[in-house]
């Protein structure tokens, strides 16, 4: 998933189980969206869109995965995400996540891009920057994208909010914003998030809806 599923794995966000897990070992991940938004942006036309991971996390805060999603933008009817990278959290509430990300489109051409990023939090604050290493479409490398995410747990319920900036290399700028809520179901069925995401570009501003439900395993 993208950095935030982490979320959202969803991620984050959606955000893509790119944050530190709470136990070594290895972990998987099912859910359904409504719309499959990312930093604001749709990645399947609006269409619902399956999802699925697996992770696996060391003692010593070294993970890995991968996590996939059916997409549709540009004539491509699948994401692949590979990830790998290192989270700890310190003692006083301090916790980062490095790493890097591969974004990889099988069926379409000139679409694949990787990721390196860092993320920093406290408490409930969240600050972060991906930056795109590598690209097929050599212009979008040099891309930054940067985020803040605030967010408060309640039990089985949960609030975010979260700011984003990308700053794109060859020129230009858009924001997106986001709320979410989410609620963990009863009798381990998993766990319910609704989102709305606003978009501001140059040609515009768009805003989106979105539900998602969620499910995770340990092994």
């Amino acid at each position: 998933m993208k950095p935030l599923l982490k979320k959202v794995a969803i991620a984050a966000t959606v955000s893509c189980a790119l944050s530190s897990q709470a136990f070594a070992g290895a972990s998987a991940n099912i859910g359904v969206m409504s719309d499959y938004v990312w930093r604001g942006m749709t990645q399947n036309d609006g269409d619902v869109a399956l999802m699925g991971g697996f992770d696996y996390e060391m003692d010593n805060g070294l993970y890995v995965g991968t996590w996939a999603a059916n997409a549709d933008n540009d004539g491509d009817q699948v994401e692949v995400d590979f990830y790998a990278g290192f989270a700890k959290e310190l003692a006083g509430g301090f916790g980062y996540d490095i790493g890097v990300v591969a974004y990889l489109y099988p069926s379409a051409t000139d679409l694949d891009f990787t990721e390196a990023y860092v993320n920093a939090s406290y408490g409930p604050v969240e600050i972060g920057v991906a930056s795109t290493v590598s690209a097929d479409d050599k212009s979008i490398e040099g891309d930054i994208y940067t985020h803040l995410t605030l967010s408060k747990d309640m039990g089985p319920l949960g609030v975010s909010a979260t700011a984003g900036n990308y700053d794109f290399d060859a020129g230009g700028d858009q924001q997106n914003y986001q709320l979410a809520a989410s609620y963990e179901i009863p009798e381990g069925f998993g766990e319910l998030t609704g989102a709305i995401d606003w978009l501001s570009t140059d040609a515009g501003d768009d805003s989106r809806a979105s539900l998602t439900w969620s499910k995770g395993f340990d092994f």
